[in-house]
């Protein structure tokens, strides 16, 4: 039957289905081959039209052989879904941690695609998550039909941006990967409401080496060679246009990429939009999308160079599902024409800890007592998905500031530069920042962790607002019990404007959720005092200003509130000019430019 299958696909000749989208577009079902002979499922939404298209591609492990989206199909797109091998009705095995075999295999698809006569030739890629991180894999192999990418909310770095951030454990990543088959069940057969003999087949021959393979990532604690076959490593190869997606508070892959989209690529083709929100949001428009498509696909001259290289969506509500954003969405924009322009705007600014839970601009000059929490695995309570629950009295430290007498927004990484110690030879620390709001709420705003025996830093990529740990075996450093050491503990990139009258909180906990701390318990002290002097340093936009009243707490996407119980010292914080700070702030002024959410940026 398979053998038979092949001569099916090599000959084009397809299932047609029911048209989607009430006639609108001409949907068909195939499988086209790898040069191995691998079968790949696919579906196709074509325009009822005739003519060849410009192609958009989903590659997945998912169900994008079973399902694509026709509305692309108004905009003057073919839309072709394809499942990886072994996943879906595709045959093979997949190899789920291996970009280097998903790309090659991604970038024979692109080339299948560009051959097709409903093809004009040219492909783009889009997608989040798996989706979308597989496009980066795909474009380091493609040739030349592939014109641009879309990824969102991705995790090139395996290890890092999602399976063990921090080099604390993320219980999220075995499931997701066990079995390998993605959950991907019944595949085009039923959710195409018709009969696939061949998916069937495909389906149980999968099963065995797809569950035969090790995906236990509790063997590889730490970035040995079972990680470096990732997309991440394959960056220095794309040298295509990219439009990406980063959401602050997604605590599913989180939101690492960011560094890695202005880092890795190229900036002068490289476009990113950030916003609030979870996993499944993204707050891009369609209509940033197909202008950004027509450009490079069709060569439509619809100014879409002159678009800012980094577009910020402030203060997100609602839901409106990835493909339902408006291009004014949030409560305003505002945008950098360039990533050199960014970096530029964005100064460091320590924010040291203190005696009495104290946050603020001045080191200690004396002596000071250190401050204790109790570690313990069952506690963790600072992140959206608890964030609500209660607080194990003890369990954790939080250092406040005086009120701000004026708007502050950072803008990127932080890094918590903290002198810890622990009963233990080992301990995790999770970071969280919140605003202590004027209506007496506490509001959720970014994470960060260490096992701080991964605290060794690269000799390279480590900035002041950004630690980048070896997270290597031989580089592991215990702890000494009762020694204090210095551990810089990233925090994960974010963008947020405290409003005057608000306080910033740092609170320093246990891991929670689906990161799972070390086991046992223990006393971790943080240090404060000459000589040991713990700060955070965050990513400071001089000058900045919120354009909009402060919403209602809750009311964005994924930063939950909850009662403040905590106390903020008195006075006011004025974050001062600093040396040269006048100066970046009139560079600020004429390459950021702000709209309100209601006006459509260029």
């Amino acid at each position: 039957m398979i053998s038979a299958l092949r001569g099916v696909a090599c000959a084009a000749v397809l299932l047609l289905l029911p048209a989607a989208s009430a006639g609108a577009s001409v949907v068909q079902h195939g499988y086209l081959p790898l040069k191995d002979g691998t079968m790949l499922s696919y579906t196709l939404t074509l325009p009822k039209a005739e003519g060849r298209f410009p192609v958009v591609l989903q590659y997945d492990p998912y169900a994008a052989g079973a399902t694509s989206d026709p509305t692309w199909n108004d905009s003057g797109y073919a839309m072709l879904g394809v499942n990886f091998r072994g996943t879906g009705c595709s045959q093979g095995t997949v190899q789920i941690t291996r970009a280097d075999i998903w790309g090659p295999d991604g970038a024979e698809v692109v080339d299948w695609a560009a051959r097709q006569p409903w093809s004009d030739g040219a492909v783009a890629m889009l997608g989040f998550s798996f989706t979308g991180t597989s496009q980066i894999a795909t474009a380091a192999y493609a040739g030349p039909a592939l014109k641009a990418i879309m990824p969102g909310n991705v995790f090139p770095d395996l290890y890092r941006d999602i399976s063990y951030p921090g080099g604390v454990y993320n219980s999220l990543i075995p499931a997701w990967l066990a079995g390998g088959r993605q959950v991907v069940v019944g595949g085009a057969a039923i959710q195409q409401g018709a009969t696939d003999p061949a998916c069937d087949v495909n389906e149980a021959q999968q099963l065995a080496p797809n569950q035969a393979q090790t995906l236990d990532t509790t063997l590889h604690p730490y970035r040995d060679e079972f990680w470096t076959r990732d997309p991440a490593a394959l960056a220095s190869r794309v040298h295509i246009p990219i439009l990406g997606c980063v959401n602050w508070q997604d605590m599913t892959v989180y939101s690492r990429a960011f560094n890695e989209f202005r880092d890795d690529f190229d900036p002068r083709t490289t476009w990113v939009v950030g916003g609030d929100g979870s996993h499944t949001d993204c707050p891009i428009s369609r209509a940033r999308r197909v202008r950004f498509l027509d450009h490079y696909l069709k060569h439509v001259d619809n100014g879409w160079q002159k678009t800012p290289k980094l577009v910020l969506v402030h203060e997100v509500a609602g839901a409106p599902g990835r493909d339902k954003v408006p291009d004014g969405a949030g409560a305003w924009q505002s945008s950098f024409a360039t990533w050199s322009d960014a970096t530029r705007a964005i100064r460091p600014l320590a924010l040291y800890l203190r005696a009495g839970g104290r946050l603020g601009l001045v080191r200690p000059a004396g002596a000071e007592p250190a401050d204790s929490y109790t570690y313990d695995g069952a506690t963790g309570a600072n992140k959206p998905e608890v964030f609500t629950d209660p607080i194990f009295p003890g369990s954790e430290v939080t250092y406040t500031t005086p009120r701000l007498a004026h708007d502050a927004e950072f803008l990127g990484s932080g890094s918590a530069n903290l002198w810890m110690s622990s009963t233990a030879t080992d301990t995790d620390v999770q970071i969280m920042l919140s605003e202590i709001r004027p209506d007496g709420q506490e509001e959720f705003v970014e994470n960060g962790w260490l096992r701080l025996s991964h605290r060794k830093l690269a000799t390279q990529g480590s900035t002041a607002l950004r630690p980048l740990h070896t997270d290597l075996q031989a580089d592991a450093e215990p702890l000494s019990p009762g020694v204090p050491v210095l551990a810089r503990v990233e925090i994960q990139p974010f963008d947020h404007v405290f409003r005057a009258g608000s306080a910033i909180r740092l609170s320093i906990d246990v891991p929670s959720t689906s990161l799972v701390g070390l086991p046992g318990v223990a006393t971790n002290v943080v240090q404060h005092t000459p000589g040991m002097a713990s700060a955070i340093v965050l990513g400071d936009l001089p000058g900045a200003r919120a354009h909009a009243p402060l919403p209602a707490c809750s009311a964005r996407l994924n930063q939950p509130c909850r009662s403040d119980t905590g106390a903020v010292p008195a006075g006011s914080l004025d974050v001062p000019e600093g040396p040269g700070r006048a100066h970046r702030r009139q560079a600020a002024g004429t390459t950021r430019r702000v709209t309100s959410g209601a006006v459509r940026l260029p």
